[in-house]
């Protein structure tokens, strides 16, 4: 197939999950490395004297898609049972906006594009940060390989990230190799409220935001992935 062909035509690949360099290996290929995206590196922390615990924010942003409105709505009926709010981002259209402009304690803001400027509005707004897949595999498929590069990211701004996400997806292993604190492997709303409800305990907000600090200084860390990448190629 055309794929296989590629594959056996490059000399090295560079791959995000290792859900992905096993599939590459799987189909011929000898050299596969994961490297992470490179990122920024932001240098500004969430302090936890600013997180208001009586009144937590929570915020996805990203790309949303029809298949992820169960997840949504259960996420939602969560965050508003805890007396918390929800904060979605993304390219919205007038059809989407219309059907979450009935949902109390949700806001709706229109994709931020500078990165800067969405990390400025995370670090004065939000208290936690959400990351999710659909649990309906054959709609997302991308969810089987993919690794969500804005997890890199936000590791470093030191604000919790709540993920949700199947077990057998790449994000989900990950997940649960590195026995991530706040990860949840279904759509329960039950356990979904169990979880945002742990937020409310200082201590574990400060563990869940320890947790994505130390990510950040080792395997997230942008100077370690520049050296890794230089190495292989210095080969």
């Amino acid at each position: 197939t055309h794929i296989k062909n590629i594959i056996k035509n490059c000399t090295h690949f560079f791959v995000v999950s290792e859900s992905m360099r096993q599939l590459i290996i799987d189909n011929g290929s000898k050299s596969v490395t994961l490297l992470y995206p490179i990122p920024d590196g932001n240098n500004t922390q969430k302090k936890i004297e600013d997180v208001n615990f009586n009144e937590l924010s929570f915020c996805y942003s990203g790309m949303l898609m029809p298949v992820h409105d169960k997840l949504i709505n259960n996420l939602h009926h969560s965050i508003e049972e805890n007396g918390a709010n929800l904060i979605l981002i993304s390219n919205f259209d007038e059809a989407t906006k219309l059907k979450f402009a009935p949902y109390k304690n949700l806001e709706i803001i229109y994709k931020i594009e500078k990165l800067q400027e969405l990390f400025n509005y995370f670090m004065s707004k939000i208290d936690v940060l959400v990351i999710f897949y659909s649990f309906n595999m054959d709609e997302e498929v991308r969810a089987l390989h993919s690794f969500p590069s804005k997890f890199i990211e936000f590791c470093h701004l030191g604000i919790p990230i709540l993920i949700i996400a199947p077990s057998e997806s790449a994000f989900g292993k990950w997940a649960k190799d590195n026995q991530w604190l706040s990860y949840i492997d279904n759509d329960n709303p039950d356990k979904i409220s169990a979880m945002i409800n742990s937020f409310k305990d200082e201590l574990f907000w400060k563990k869940c935001q320890d947790q994505c600090l130390a990510h950040a200084a080792t395997e997230f860390n942008p100077q370690k992935i520049h050296t890794k990448f230089y190495d292989i190629l210095d080969a």
